[in-house]
């Protein structure tokens, strides 16, 4: 039996990018993408990040998610996988002219001002949002909480080592 995980899909993977940075509307850091990306995938694993109480319907959600096909146990060996072809993607991106190539050389990504852009047109609806406010819900949870320490996107999600962080 043959099997499809867009995670492994560098395509899939640069059209995820595109729509959480449309989403975001403003720069986010590779390393918080990457986190956010990994939950799109696998809303499952998301219970067991840290949340406040004002994201708390967010870990009862995760637990309703079936992904079919797909199994991401082993969360931290699978988010490594599964950062090799985000970067690929990354790098794609930028070589199509649709990502800052100094900003992702600066660990961001932000979307090209060259016009590019608005070639990619991204069905939102139907790759990333399914319509329940996740998306929305990661966007919001890494302005609020930030990427770095130990209340951050790095130590909430257990996915990266967070403690050599500069704060």
């Amino acid at each position: 039996m043959l099997i499809y995980d867009p995670a492994f899909d560098s395509f899939h993977s640069a059209l995820r990018q595109y729509a959480l940075l449309r989403e975001a509307k403003s720069p986010i850091e590779v390393e918080a993408a990457q986190i956010m990306d990994f939950y799109l995938l696998y809303p499952e694993v998301f219970v067991d990040f840290r949340v406040s109480p004002k994201f708390k319907r967010w870990k009862s959600y995760s637990k309703r998610q079936k992904t079919p096909y797909r199994n991401a146990s082993g969360s931290k060996t699978s988010f490594l996988s599964f950062c090799t072809v985000f970067n690929v993607a990354t790098s794609l991106l930028v070589a199509k002219g649709f990502l800052n190539d100094e900003s992702v050389e600066r660990g961001s990504l932000v979307l090209s001002d060259n016009g590019n852009a608005l070639v990619l047109e991204v069905p939102r609806e139907n790759m990333l949002s399914r319509g329940d406010g996740f998306l929305e819900a990661l966007v919001e949870m890494y302005f609020a909480f930030g990427l770095y320490g130990k209340n951050g996107l790095k130590a909430r999600s257990g996915l990266l080592e967070y403690k050599n962080d500069v704060v």
